[in-house]
């Protein structure tokens, strides 16, 4: 029987490439395909509209989510189901992790935790698919190894580019610079607005 598989779509250029690809070539290989983003609230608007631009010209019928964060200890985040126009931008599924785990930083890296993988998961879960019966792909490149979870094997996670070697930055941006849009953000800004791990000075440059 065929797997099931979930994309994590963060809404840049290389996890929108391989969310692409592996719809045009690799979609036989999956039983269902799944595609989620899981917004922070704190997303540039610019990532927005590139995410809703994919759905639009690609068809990837992402489902767009966001966290729901109980007060009270020991319930853990849910989540609900947004769409472009509804998506937060002021920060509240940020905000309602930080009023209850504190600020993200270096030694307490609860933001991916709280606001992507327990979001996703939440989803997964609600609509019939239980942890380690499914997939989950990851838009990391093959000039990206450090960035590989030695969890892979165990989380069940998938790096298609990784997998394909010779896909590289540039390679992406060789394809998007063929495509008739484009995620219209500098690669130096992310596309968390205020991510902790951005340098003093960058943070400083976007504040003013």
């Amino acid at each position: 029987m065929k797997p099931n598989l979930s994309i994590s779509f963060s809404g840049g250029r290389t996890s929108a490439y391989m969310t692409w690809w592996l719809l045009n070539f690799k979609r036989d290989d999956y039983n269902e395909i799944v595609i989620t983003f899981a917004n922070t609230g704190q997303e540039h608007e610019k990532t927005l509209e590139f995410i809703n631009r994919c759905d639009k010209e690609f068809g990837f019928n992402t489902v767009w989510l966001e966290a729901v964060v109980s007060p009270e200890k020991g319930i853990g985040t849910t989540h609900k189901i947004v769409d472009f126009e509804t998506a937060s931008r002021n920060g509240e599924p940020y905000e309602q992790v930080i009023k209850k785990y504190g600020i993200p930083n270096q030694a307490w890296q609860i933001c991916n935790r709280e606001l992507k993988l327990a979001v996703m998961r939440s989803y997964l879960r609600s609509i019939g698919w239980k942890k380690g019966t499914y997939k989950t792909a990851i838009g990391i490149r093959a000039d990206e190894m450090d960035r590989v979870s030695s969890q892979m094997a165990k989380e069940k996670i998938i790096y298609p580019l990784v997998e394909m070697n010779k896909c590289t930055k540039e390679m992406v941006n060789n394809w998007w610079s063929k495509q008739n849009f484009n995620l219209e953000i500098p690669e130096h800004l992310g596309n968390c607005k205020w991510c902790w791990k951005k340098s003093k000075r960058k943070l400083l440059t976007l504040a003013v």
